[in-house]
């Protein structure tokens, strides 16, 4: 029965919980206990005790066993150490101690006690007795021993996950999470509970913020789930990554740091100036029942640019632009317009972050305790524009972004009962986002010829009008149940999402100029693209608009014996959304159906199934199959709102239409052209389904002896594998409608459209194409209680239609290299990997009284990027358009290039000077001629493989106060080979989006003409990734 008291205290902490607003996805944030409690003879003792004790906070919680002998304890403290204590009458008591328990994660603990009566307990540890977790999916566990060793000079916990082999974090584009060769838009993070990846998607790196939006310091555990079967998670199909901050104790503890990166610390002669100051500190408030933990971070520095005009000393040097003609445009620009273009000297840029995290945990009573966290993180990044290859963009085109979190939760896990047992989460979540341009917004873009390449200033054309705010509201309450040998859970989610999102990028106007001359002439010679709201107004533009996601499961979880669970339930997700899609006529009248739609209405089941063996006590077995789905980024949807052709039109006008320009002001018989309802056009499918797609893992952990090693080297090894399937159900993919049905064939059978030129209307809709094939090993043994060694491959074959590597949705169309752009096509995905190798050594040792000396060395070896090759489409400055494509689609180099069988191939022939000798033999150092005769596949080709290793070293010395206080020392050196020979740890690659050009192609008398070979490279090393930091630093840590 429930007693008033107990039901008095859980009411009090659920009007505490409801008083905060939050965000909490359905990731858990606790761990769990469930086990058997047997006699001598084996069978379930009823009404056993088990008491379980959370030692650094003094929380006790108490069970009594079901018939059969089963408890279950849900909702604790993830870490420890615990003791468990059983007691039962005619049965000698029975104490387990070292207990430690992984986040989300349930420990088996089955106990078989001793009919012999004595008064003292029997005391074992949880090691001896075999605890283990029922693991049933893929995916790694990270405690905080493992995160204050990783090697890392961002103190980023982003470095922490790669030690997973199913991980791989791509230094070359914000070291953004591929988890299963997903896409690291589809993937969630929570943070206590918090949604905290970028779920606008806007951030490469995955994260709402510019750097991670919490301090590792703050950091307790953390896990990567990459098939968790339990039907709480949700938000995502890659994977999920599930951060729980540590909390107070009844013990103070804190922390005092601060840490250093230079330019004398950064080879390469990258400009590197980096400071990070911070702490810790936690409590108790009441002993035994209320504690504290704050944690507060700053990080002040100056980005690293690399790339920059020949003679400017730049590592990467843009080919064709000189610093005497940025110079001379500079000069024009300041003389004749008025404006300054701030010219291109990067090196004073300040960049900063300041994270600031505050948790209370409040132990109510033996049977509620309840927990609330609040973060604020800001920060500023400086982003290069229409920088690279021969283009370069002056600082006026950069921009200043600044991201915001603000983020609020409170949760409550109660016991009402030995065997009811609720959690209830709510929580609040805002991200606003500036994007400000260095020169300001009040000039147009400027984009001037030079004989080698082109020079940009003025705003950057998708920073004209560009500001985003999200708030996210989400409540969740679930129940669990024992009976007998089964666990009942049944809960329900509510997630809303309040977007505000302006982006008209071209409303200040973007000017073409063919020679510098042209400049100071005033002469937009190679004309003006202008897009606004047809009021000339680019507020007029902004979209509104809110989301919403209800969500009902209920999940089984049967001791099908003392070694074997299994777990089957279903989660049912029904989405809603403001239907504020203004309509376009126009679009209706050339298609039959309507650009309204929106996601309301649709809704999706997603049913699973695990199981956990423990086959022996060194052998466990686990597996599972189930329907993912979510993570797709809002902007995918916002596109539609933004974009429905009657708010926004754009007009192009050749340069002998314009008046002498002036930069400040867009010409009137642009603005006059403006004409709604004649925009481009983003719209939803109306058949669309929720993307999703089924995911099957069985794996298996080993603990083994190898006997011809001999007992030093061979006994303990620890060894695991895991083979993911992955399949489609629906995936995305974006359609031009302007084309219709070819109007033609290519020489080589591939289709011609005639879309439309000017403009195009682009549908957001679903693929069944994809599939994917993940298997990993990881091998791993402590020697000599000092030294551990970890190692792990992954092998992927990852197949998709699209890759939708970008946020806007003629990106995700313009940006994935094709042969028919309209028809779905199978082939790798830009983010397979297909071969990844790591390497982990970990040793400490205390040479120094009770100081501990620790060096932790991580290697990683890994397939390069896949890309494709392309023509060289001679539209890209508005020639010719031999596909038939949207010129602003044609101009991307997209087309996927044929390739001939020889000299004498009747579907080619080659312009006059074409060096045909160079040509056929870089087929064949290309590995190109593998496809004679035919097209070469989308991302059929690999950029060189790249290995990196990263060190980190530690070393203790005597605190002063108080007395168990350490200083640490440390240096942490990223990429430690390229320290040694300058030559290693590179990551020379295709840029995005991962195309390289062969030759320029057009289609005369029935046959392919080639010209222009050898294009120039769009290869490039990537100097910061590729360059060895040194980062120093000092904690007190007490």
């Amino acid at each position: 029965m429930i007693s008033l008291r107990q039901l008095a205290g859980g009411v009090a902490a659920i009007a505490i919980v409801a008083s905060f607003a939050g965000q909490a996805t359905a990731q858990q944030t606790t761990s769990s206990i469930r086990g058997t409690i047997t006699d001598s003879k084996g069978a379930g003792v009823q009404s056993a005790q088990v008491t379980i004790l959370h030692v650094p906070s003094g929380s006790v919680r108490q069970f009594t066993t079901s018939a059969n002998g089963i408890y279950t304890a849900r909702g604790l403290r993830p870490g420890g150490p615990y003791i468990v204590t059983v007691t039962a009458p005619g049965n000698a008591p029975y104490q387990v101690e070292g207990l430690f328990l992984s986040l989300a994660d349930t420990k088996r603990l089955n106990i078989a006690l001793d009919d012999v009566i004595r008064e003292e307990a029997i005391v074992v540890t949880a090691s001896s007795i075999g605890a283990g977790n029922l693991t049933m999916g893929a995916g790694s566990r990270f405690g905080l021993d493992t995160i204050e060793g990783t090697p890392t000079v961002t103190r980023d916990f982003k470095d922490v996950l790669k030690y997973d082999p199913n991980v791989y974090l791509d230094p070359t584009n914000q070291n953004a999470i591929s988890i299963a060769g997903g896409n690291s838009r589809t993937l969630s993070i929570t943070v206590d509970g918090v949604q905290q990846n970028d779920d606008f998607g806007l951030n490469n790196s995955g994260f709402p913020t510019l750097r991670s939006p919490v301090s590792i310091d703050a950091i307790a555990q953390l896990n990567v789930e990459t098939t968790p079967f339990d039907v709480e998670f949700s938000g995502f199909q890659s994977g999920s990554v599930n951060v729980v901050t540590k909390s107070g104790t009844n013990e103070f503890h804190g922390s005092a740091f601060g840490f250093r990166r230079s330019s004398g610390l950064t080879g390469g002669g990258l400009n590197v100036d980096e400071w990070t100051y911070g702490g810790t500190l936690g409590g108790p408030i009441i002993k035994d029942k209320l504690f504290f933990f704050v944690s507060y971070d700053r990080f002040e520095g100056t980005g690293v640019f690399d790339t920059g005009p020949i003679g400017g000393g730049f590592v990467n040097e843009v080919s064709g632009v000189t610093v005497g003609q940025v110079d001379q445009i500079t000069q024009i620009a300041q003389s004749v317009y008025g404006f300054d273009t701030l010219g291109f000297n990067p090196s004073n840029l300040s960049e900063i972050d300041e994270k600031i995290l505050a948790k209370i945990d409040w132990n109510i009573n033996e049977n509620h305790r309840a927990s609330f966290t609040m973060q604020r993180d800001k920060g500023n990044q400086l982003r290069p524009q229409n920088t690279g290859g021969n283009r370069i963009g002056l600082l006026s085109t950069w921009y200043n972004n600044s991201q915001k979190l603000r983020s609020y939760s409170g949760q409550i896990f109660s016991d009402w009962t030995d065997n009811l047992s609720t959690e209830v989460k709510v929580a609040f979540k805002k991200s606003p986002t500036s994007q400000a341009p260095l020169g300001g917004t009040d000039f147009g873009l400027f984009r001037v010829r030079v004989p080698g390449g082109d020079v940009f200033f003025g705003p950057d054309f998708f920073r004209h009008a560009n500001a985003l705010s999200n708030k996210t509201l989400n409540i969740k309450a679930k129940a669990d149940y024992s009976y007998g040998a089964h666990l009942f859970t049944a809960g329900y989610e509510h997630v809303e999402t309040d977007v505000f999102n302006l982006f008209v990028p071209g409303s200040r106007g973007s000017y073409t100029f063919n020679s510098i001359a042209d400049l100071a002439a005033q002469n937009a010679s190679g004309g003006l693209f202008y897009q606004n709201a047809v009021t000339n107004n680019s507020a007029d533009g902004a979209a509104t608009f809110t989301f919403k996601t209800d969500a009902l499961y209920v999940q089984d979880q049967w001791d099908v014996s003392d070694t074997v669970t299994v777990q089957a339930g279903v989660r049912y997700e029904a989405v809603s959304s403001t239907k504020n899609i203004i309509q376009n006529t126009i679009f209706l009248g050339r298609y039959g159906f309507d650009n309204t739609s929106t996601l309301s209405g649709r809704d999706i089941f997603l049913p699973r199934i695990g199981v956990n063996w423990t086959a022996s006590d060194r052998l466990s077995i686990h597996g599972g199959v189930g329907l993912f789905a979510g993570g797709n980024p809002n902007v995918w949807i916002s596109n539609n709102y933004s974009n429905n052709g009657v708010t926004i039109d754009s007009i192009f006008l050749p340069g002998s239409a314009l008046p002498p320009v002036d930069g400040f002001n867009v010409p009137a018989v642009a603005q006059n052209g403006l004409v709604a309802g004649d925009g481009n056009v983003n719209a939803l499918d109306p058949n669309f389904n929720i993307p999703s797609q089924w995911k099957a893992s069985l794996g298996a952990e080993l603990n083994t002896d190898i006997g011809f090693l001999g007992s030093a080297l061979g006994d303990d090894w620890n060894f695991s594998s895991d083979l993911i399937l992955t399949s489609v159900k629906d995936a995305t993919y974006w359609k031009e409608l302007t084309c219709g049905t070819p109007t033609g064939t290519a020489p080589d059978g591939r289709p011609i459209y005639s879309c439309d030129p000017n403009r195009f209307d682009l549908l957001l809709t679903n693929t069944g194409i994809g599939h994917g094939r993940i298997l990993s090993f990881l091998a791993e043994k402590t020697f000599f209680e000092d030294f551990t060694f970890r190692t792990s491959y992954s092998n992927q074959n990852i197949v998709d239609a699209n890759s939708g590597t970008s946020s806007t949705a003629t990106s995700n169309f313009g940006k994935s290299a094709s042969s028919d752009p309209l028809t779905p096509t199978a082939a790798t995905s830009n983010y397979e990997r297909k071969h990844r190798f790591t390497f982990n050594f970990d040793y400490r040792h205390k040479f120094i009284g009770d100081n501990e000396t620790r060096f932790t060395l991580f290697g990683e070896t890994r397939s390069g990027q896949p890309f494709s090759y392309t023509f060289d489409d001679p539209g890209r400055r508005g020639q010719l358009n031999i596909f038939g494509e949207n010129r602003d689609f044609a101009r991307r180099d997209r087309a996927l290039f044929y390739v001939p069988t020889g000299a004498n191939d009747p579907n080619v022939a080659y312009a006059a000077g074409f060096d045909q000798a160079a040509f056929f033999s870089f087929l064949q150092s290309s590995g190109l001629n593998e496809y004679a005769g035919s097209i070469a596949p989308r991302n059929a080709f690999r950029s060189p493989w790249a290995s990196r290793w990263d060190l980190s070293i530690k070393q203790e010395v005597p605190g002063i106060f108080p007395n168990d206080a350490k200083g640490i020392f440390s240096i942490d050196v990223r990429n430690i080979g390229n320290m040694i020979k300058s030559s290693w740890g590179q990551y020379q690659q295709t840029r995005f989006p991962y195309f390289q050009s062969v030759v320029k192609a057009d289609i005369q008398g029935g046959q392919y003409v080639y010209s222009s070979f050898p294009r120039s490279s769009n290869n490039r090393v990537f100097s910061e990734a590729s360059t060895w930091s040194v980062q120093v630093g000092l904690k007190y840590k007490f």
